[in-house]
């Protein structure tokens, strides 16, 4: 993927995210704490593997993360709100598969960790 279209790609997913998390917003406290946005299963196996998230706290522990780790921010971002593969995503950010796959492991593991220590595992 060229540098322009790789870049003009990132920016996409992220106004992707911003949109899904807009959205979220939007319909309030009262449906994120009354009845959290409920993904697929295959949805929740991309993420953090729990049954019900609140896309306003990812969105929240994924700015967090991306003072820690910018690029794990970035794998998270792709493979959760795009539906990226491990392949798709190393080709978007022009690094290799095991790296991605390590991210992505880490990166996980970070975010459940900061979504349980808000209340929202």
């Amino acid at each position: 993927m060229k540098i322009s279209r790789r870049a003009h790609f990132l920016s996409m997913a992220a106004r992707i995210r911003r949109g899904l998390v807009e959205e979220a917003r939007r319909k309030g406290p009262q449906t994120r704490r009354g009845g959290p946005i409920c993904l697929t299963r295959e949805e929740l196996e991309r993420a953090v593997a729990e049954p019900r998230l609140d896309l306003v706290a990812v969105d929240t522990a994924l700015k967090a993360l991306a003072k820690v780790d910018r690029r794990q921010s970035k794998v998270i971002e792709l493979r959760f709100f795009i539906g990226l593969t491990l392949r798709e995503t190393a080709e978007a950010l022009g690094v290799s598969e095991h790296t991605v796959r390590r991210d992505w492991i880490v990166g996980r593991v970070w975010l459940r960790r900061k979504l349980a220590d808000h209340g929202h595992a």
